[in-house]
């Protein structure tokens, strides 16, 4: 009876033993990939690839840095790396200007990220009406294909547009 419990421990020992020896393999495999890419560069954080929401867009302003510690403007590579790690990539692209925008039932919000010389520059973010047509553009919509579409004068979301600002 002794010897068969001497014999099961022992195998069930070397079981665990050459169990481990895998774990601990497999990690430095993939460790070594990591290592080689984090020594050319800093391992960039995560993207942001939830939805979209009003609520995550409104805390971007607040995560986002467009200024560094000491008060001057943030390189924008930086502020546009930390901001798809925040909200993911822009809906809308235009020129030196990065837009992210969504609309949720009758409100929309956007967040604008522009390039100023090479240093960031953002007024914050809007939450305003769903046919705002600053909006809409920032989400990357027509505002014809828009929730409410704009009347063919384009007077009343002009308006609301510029008092948003």
């Amino acid at each position: 009876m002794k010897l068969v419990a001497i014999v099961l421990s022992l195998s069930v020992g070397a079981s665990l033993v050459a169990c481990s020896k895998k774990k601990n393999e497999e990690p430095a495999a993939t460790g070594s990939a990591a290592g080689s890419a984090a020594g050319s560069a800093e391992a960039p954080k995560k993207q942001f690839t939830g939805p979209l929401t009003l609520a995550v867009l409104s805390g971007a302003a607040r995560e986002i840095q467009v200024y560094t510690p000491d008060g001057k403007p943030a390189p924008f590579a930086a502020a546009l790396a930390q901001a798809k790690t925040v909200i993911g990539e822009p809906t809308r692209v235009e020129g030196t200007k990065y837009q992210w925008g969504v609309v949720e039932g009758d409100r929309c919000a956007f967040y604008v990220l522009e390039d100023a010389g090479g240093t960031a520059k953002s007024p914050g973010t809007a939450t305003v009406a769903s046919d705002d047509a600053e909006c809409l553009a920032a989400t990357g919509k027509a505002p014809a294909d828009g929730p409410a579409a704009e009347p063919a004068t384009g007077s009343a979301g002009s308006a609301a547009g510029s008092a948003a600002k």
